[in-house]
């Protein structure tokens, strides 16, 4: 028997020593201290026994000794089958950290006490800590500070009912590195268990460059917006968007101004349709339609026409100019993009340029209109209008003015700075004028022009000028005749006049005559190859002169002889050129006339009657004067 208790209290110790042996592998797990103290309990009390029985105190019992052996037995059997499971849980927290590692995510396993277990390469990387350094933290430290009193508390709550949970990216959700700057993460997490202890298992992902992306997104959307909304949508040019299915997308305000539609009702509508309401509105509308219709069914290429938009319910009258393209890109490609930019002005401007152009056909002084192409060159000044006057005082073709540039018709006027004077007009929209400008090169003849030059729509530039050179040498002859005849009195005006007369105009004769008798002129002061007399009479039956005593200017330039053959002083002299003009008193009543007479053609007709015109008055003046003193007084 005493064999027996000591085999049963040595197998009670083998079983306790094994119990200890996978408590110590277990991390002296509390629950293998407790089996291991219960089997020392139980050889305890062996032991007791068998010294009870050695003593001869106790009688022993064989059976009970037999079942206590088979107890002893099973207890070290289940031991020892315990070994196995303990080293395969052992085996399967060993694989946690090297499924930790292999996952892309940055990857960190908490126990209950919020202290990291376990961290991977990726994890390492993302929060810039050595590895060694993150498994002595708490997870709460590589939170930012404004957010660990919620972990802890969110933390403790999580391992009371543990479940998958997945934490969108939000601007709550953040880590903080080693170096402090926080990065935006999106975390999961799950509960772990490895047969000795629970785990919290949170994966880590990055999304610094999600949110960047997401951030240009926005800003995009945000351009594609204030394009649309800032740009598009108050562009004065109506702007229509038809999609690749044929139907409206989208219109702007000014398309919707200009037809009087509703842009809600508008889109969605069929292009067909669309063409087919918008015909009713202009004024050609079938030829509207079929441009419109055809252009959507091809689809092709661009297309391009005006229409006029007829008054109505809530739009005014106006002429537009449409331009059409399809749409080869992007969300619409295979659709097409309508615009229709107001040209009401640029019509209007035409229309009454157009009116100007048909005064300026009938307008006797010249006219040449210039366009600057280029705003800042007055080098592009383009000549666009031509009228008939312009041409006969130039005496250059319309086809060689109309289209040019200014310094290919006008070379000269470069020098003079004319182009910048009509560009500026253009910039400034002021108006410039001269009634002394001498011009000439080898096609325009030398003469003073006199010009004016005006603003015109279209970036363009009116000039109407004429020649001055007839009424400056007018002047210049009046000038030196006044001079010569100033000082001179009664009989010695006469013959002063004549003299200057004759040398100013170039002829050879010039006369003052007072009709004394019907039929018989007495000439006052006659100069005839610089010779001054006053004693020469003649007949007027036949002669030029006797129209002029009829009261009519009367002028020869050329040929004066043949149209007076019976003139026998016409003939004397060899006259071939003739001016006489009509002398009255202040009641209009004739006294006589005034008359130059040249050997040549008169060189210049219209100066010289100006000039005779304007001294016929003071010799008439004079004429009278020295008739009213010839008159005897009463007595």
């Amino acid at each position: 028997m005493t064999f027996l208790l000591c085999l049963s209290l040595a197998l009670q110790l083998v079983a306790a020593a094994l119990a200890l042996r996978l408590g110590r592998e277990a991390g002296w797990a509390r629950g293998w201290l407790f089996i291991a103290g219960a089997i020392l309990l139980m050889a305890a009390r062996r032991a007791v026994t068998l010294g009870n029985v050695l003593s001869g105190d106790v009688e022993p019992d064989p059976f009970a000794e037999v079942v206590a052996i088979g107890i002893s037995v099973l207890m070290l059997l289940g031991v020892t089958a315990l070994g196995p499971f303990l080293r395969s849980v052992r085996n399967a927290e060993d694989v946690v950290p090297q499924l930790l590692e292999s996952a892309p995510d940055a990857m960190i396993a908490a126990d209950e006490n919020d202290r990291i277990a376990h961290v991977n390469g990726a994890a390492v990387r993302l929060l810039g800590y050595p590895r060694a350094e993150l498994l002595a933290m708490d997870v709460g430290t590589i939170m930012p500070e404004r957010f660990r009193q919620r972990h802890r508390e969110g933390y403790s709550r999580y391992f009371a009912s543990p479940r998958t949970r997945l934490f969108p990216a939000s601007e709550d959700m953040h880590v903080l590195r080693k170096d402090g700057r926080e990065v935006p993460v999106e975390i999961s997490i799950a509960p772990l268990e490895t047969g000795s202890r629970k785990l919290v298992v949170g994966a880590l992902r990055d999304v610094s460059e999600r949110r960047r992306a997401e951030a240009a997104i926005r800003e995009s959307e945000g351009r594609y917006r204030s394009l649309i909304d800032d740009v598009l949508d108050n562009s004065s040019v109506g702007v229509c968007i038809v999609g690749p299915d044929r139907k409206v997308v989208w219109v702007n305000r000014a398309f919707t101004a200009f037809f009087g539609l509703d842009a809600k009702r508008t889109a969605g509508t069929g292009a067909p349709e669309l063409a087919g309401l918008l015909a009713g509105l202009v004024e050609d509308p079938e030829g509207f339609r079929e441009r419109l219709v055809a252009a959507y069914a091809e689809n092709t290429r661009a297309e391009g026409f005006e229409c006029r938009v007829l008054p109505g319910d809530g739009r005014w009258e106006r002429w537009l100019e449409h331009r059409s393209q399809p749409i080869s890109s992007g969300l619409y490609a295979g659709g097409r993009i309508d615009q229709y930019a107001d040209i009401t002005e640029r019509k209007l401007a035409e229309q009454r340029i157009r009116q100007f152009v048909n005064i300026a056909r009938n307008m006797q002084l010249g006219l040449l209109v210039y366009r600057l192409d280029d705003k800042a060159d007055d080098r592009s000044l383009r000549v666009v209008i031509v009228n008939p006057a312009a041409e006969r005082m130039l005496g250059i073709p319309k086809d060689e003015i109309l289209g040019r540039r200014i310094d290919e018709v006008f070379p000269a006027l470069r020098a003079k700075g004319t182009p910048a004077l009509f560009a500026d007009v253009i910039r400034t929209g002021s108006t410039r004028e001269t009634s002394d400008f001498e011009y000439g090169d080898g096609r325009v003849i030398r003469n003073i022009w006199a010009f004016k030059a005006f603003p015109l729509p279209d970036d363009s530039v009116g000039v109407v000028f004429e020649s001055v050179t007839a009424l400056r040498r007018t002047e210049e002859l009046v000038s030196n005749i006044a001079a010569g005849v100033a000082d001179a009195q009664g009989d010695d005006f006469f013959r002063s006049l004549v003299l200057y007369l004759a040398r100013s105009l170039g002829v050879e004769c010039a006369l003052v005559g007072e009709v004394e008798r019907e039929g018989e002129v007495s000439c006052v002061a006659f100069c005839v190859d610089g010779t001054v007399r006053t004693d020469v009479r003649y007949a007027l039956g036949g002669t030029p002169c006797e129209q002029v005593t009829a009261g009519r200017l009367c002028c020869h330039p050329e040929g004066v002889r043949a149209r007076f053959p019976r003139d026998r002083m016409l003939e004397e002299m060899g006259a071939e050129c003739y001016l006489g003009a009509p002398l009255v008193d202040a009641l209009g009543r004739p006294l006589g006339l005034i008359a130059v007479i040249g050997r040549q053609p008169l060189a210049d007709p219209a100066t010289a009657e100006s000039v005779l015109r304007i001294f016929a008055a003071r010799a008439a003046a004079e004429l009278e004067r020295r008739r009213d003193r010839r008159v005897p007084t009463a007595p």
